[in-house]
């Protein structure tokens, strides 16, 4: 599934498909929210939760880059 294909789909469907086919990849705690990484297919979906509220307050979708770049830290990588 491409991104595109993924923006497609219905909120509802979205969700669905991000629970039952995505795999999560790490957590990012910057003091007010959790970021909640996940892999699906062949992009990358990041939730923000609010901490206080527990509540969604956001959503990233991206293939790779920069946004990447905070969950660095919790990838354990040996040669």
């Amino acid at each position: 599934m491409t991104m595109y294909e993924y923006f497609m789909l219905k909120e509802h469907d979205q969700v669905m498909l991000l629970a039952d086919k995505g795999e999560y990849v790490a957590t990012y705690d910057n003091g007010k929210s959790n970021f909640v990484l996940y892999s699906l297919s062949t992009f990358f979906l990041e939730l923000e939760q609010d901490k206080a509220t527990k509540k969604l307050v956001g959503r990233q979708i991206f293939q790779s880059g920069a946004q990447l770049d905070k969950y660095l830290p919790y990838f354990k990588v040996s040669i």
